[in-house]
């Protein structure tokens, strides 16, 4: 069924069965997980802003680690429903009008203090008083290139099938800081896919020879 579901949006993916792999073979291994540096609904860079092939850098890193040693990335991905791609279609608009990622719920905004004060002394705020969304009221923006190319791909990216992922590599030999070196440069590989105004992927958890 997920074999199905795949090859449905992408035609031309390459799924095959392998024999479970055997991780922890060597004597010293670390183990690093990335994630996107800030919210989901910020992509990374796309394949189309990226001069060159974007797995070039990860597969030049793969290919310097020696034979002795031994390197597996994994990803774990889980589709997300309709209702994460109409969420961030909104965040793209609101990002595109240079407002935050998330409107402040007007109940929220009550329970602050000092707006009850400001209501007190000056009456319910034009917010309180308009059922319009804050994106409404704004117009037309300006905004270097750079930026507005990722709210644009942000915005197109809304309407493809979106699916969760984290990526956890895993680097083993029998020379204890060699497992250390290959991630770190694999750490620096997955830069090429960071974005001045959109996400990253950055290392949110480390662990070093548990076993």
């Amino acid at each position: 069924m997920v074999e199905s579901a795949i090859s449905s949006q992408y035609a031309s993916s390459s799924i095959e069965k392998i024999a479970r792999p055997k991780f922890f073979t060597k004597k010293y291994y670390d183990i690093e997980v990335l994630e996107p540096e800030n919210d989901p609904l910020y992509t990374i860079k796309l394949y189309k802003n990226i001069p060159d092939d974007p797995i070039n850098n990860i597969l030049d890193s793969i290919g310097k680690v020696s034979t002795e040693d031994t390197v597996n990335i994994i990803f774990t991905t889980k589709p997300e429903g309709d209702w994460f791609n109409k969420k961030r279609q909104v965040a793209a608009d609101r990002l595109y009008k240079n407002l935050d990622l998330y409107e402040t719920k007007r109940w929220k905004k009550l329970l602050n203090p000092l707006n009850w004060f400001s209501f007190v002394l000056h009456g319910p705020s034009k917010e309180l008083l308009t059922s319009k969304k804050e994106e409404d009221n704004v117009t037309m923006v300006r905004m270097v290139k750079s930026k507005e190319d990722s709210r644009n791909a942000m915005g197109e990216e809304a309407a493809n099938p979106t699916f969760h992922c984290t990526i956890t590599m895993i680097a083993g030999s029998d020379v204890e800081e060699r497992p250390t070196q290959i991630l770190n440069n694999l750490e620096g590989a997955y830069n090429i896919y960071k974005d001045e105004y959109s996400n990253a992927l950055v290392v949110s958890n480390k662990k070093h020879d548990l076993l």
